[in-house]
């Protein structure tokens, strides 16, 4: 792509500034601390003067600039998730290593149309799909945690390191 290169050398590639989104959809994965990434996060009413229906789109620039209000309210919208940003790593180490991964998800995959061998295949689309899921939520909880102000753990930004 405008140069020459030889046998065997590296080749990069530069996806561009994107949301998680967009990565999850087009190219299978999800970058850790993108810094295309954002979210809609609604304003209550403790916020600002106007109704709740009002949203905002937060990214990692607006780290250092949002006020305590929206601060709280990150926090606040952490604090009420069915799940911590320490529970999805270790379920996506739990994926990842491959232990429990028939137990958990053979019950999901209806196996009894499929043979040994279709059914460990749907159960590893399964665990791939769950782990992309995890990778995108950690991904949105990590920039929340980061907007609530609140320090990240160090197995919460070492989640990623095993991504391919």
């Amino acid at each position: 792509a405008g140069q020459n290169t030889l046998s065997g050398e590296e080749l990069y590639l530069n996806y561009g500034n994107r949301p998680c989104e967009e990565y999850a959809l087009q190219y299978g994965f999800v970058p850790n601390r993108n810094p295309g990434d954002g979210l809609v996060f609604p304003l209550g009413p403790s916020t600002t003067n106007v109704p709740i229906n009002r949203k905002i789109y937060l990214t990692w620039d607006d780290i250092r600039f949002v006020g305590d209000n929206v601060r709280d309210e990150c926090a606040n919208y952490l604090d009420n998730m069915p799940s911590s940003l320490s529970d999805d790593v270790q379920e996506l180490a739990f994926l990842q290593s491959g232990r429990g991964v028939q137990e958990k998800n053979v019950e999901s995959a209806d196996c009894d149309e499929y043979e040994g061998s279709e059914c460990q295949a749907v159960v590893a689309e399964m665990r791939d799909r769950s782990i992309m899921a995890l990778h995108y939520r950690i991904a949105k909880k990590q920039l929340l945690t980061a907007l609530a102000g609140r320090p990240s753990s160090s197995a919460s930004t070492s989640a990623f390191g095993t991504v391919q």
